[in-house]
């Protein structure tokens, strides 16, 4: 970042809110030369504002980028989401920890279907990978762990309770994965997944993200 620096930043400056309209919370107002750490939303949107009122030349702003966060509690009722590692279809960044909570209806079966994984293969599953609990806590019954290519096409749970966590520790790079987790009733006729399942990238195709993460760096005087 390199912005014409005033007290308070009221001349020059890059202003951040939580939200997509001018009286959504203020996350900062910024200007300097000054690093800045990562910006986290708390939202799945986020207002940037960049104004220049000096008449300074040798300041040429900044340059920002961002990725989605993961994880949250999520409940689903007759209904289905999609969770995805971090910056899906690409890479997901080294050290990505994320944990989704899944409620359902205790009448319900939790159909969790495989659209695309891909991690880094380790001994055990110990580095990278996505593991399922039937249950919120550390101990619950374990329902897989998995990694590189291999997770099941479809997995059932029944408990009302499920955990998603992903691991991405290792600094060589994979796609993750996209799943999809739905909630049907068991009283009511079984459908056939396969036959009617969205596929990501549709209009139906819904994420679960608590919000983004912004990354703003310093940018070089241009000669």
């Amino acid at each position: 970042m390199n912005i014409y620096k005033t007290p308070n930043c009221t001349v020059d400056y890059f202003e951040v809110r939580d939200g997509y309209w001018s009286g959504s919370p203020l996350i900062g107002r910024f200007c300097g030369n000054e690093s800045i750490p990562p910006i986290k939303s708390q939202s799945d949107r986020m207002l940037m504002t960049y104004v220049k009122t000096s008449d300074k030349k040798d300041y040429y702003g900044f340059m920002a980028s961002y990725y989605k966060t993961c994880g949250g509690d999520v409940d689903i009722n007759n209904n289905f989401v999609f969770l995805e590692s971090p910056n899906f279809p690409d890479n997901y960044p080294p050290n990505s920890q994320c944990a989704w909570n899944i409620s359902y209806p205790q009448n319900n079966t939790l159909r969790i279907i495989n659209y695309f994984f891909n991690t880094k293969e380790s001994s055990g599953c110990e580095n990278d990978f996505l593991e399922i609990r039937d249950g919120f806590n550390f101990d619950s019954s374990l329902i897989g762990r998995y990694c590189k290519t291999h997770m099941s096409s479809r997995t059932n749970a029944t408990g009302g309770n499920v955990q998603f966590k992903f691991s991405g520790k290792t600094p060589i790079k994979d796609s993750g994965f996209s799943i999809l987790v739905r909630a049907t009733d068991n009283r009511e006729k079984k459908v056939e997944l396969e036959t009617e399942k969205p596929m990501p990238g549709s209009a139906s195709h819904q994420v679960f993200s608590l919000g983004f993460i912004f990354l703003i760096s310093l940018v070089s005087l241009l000669n």
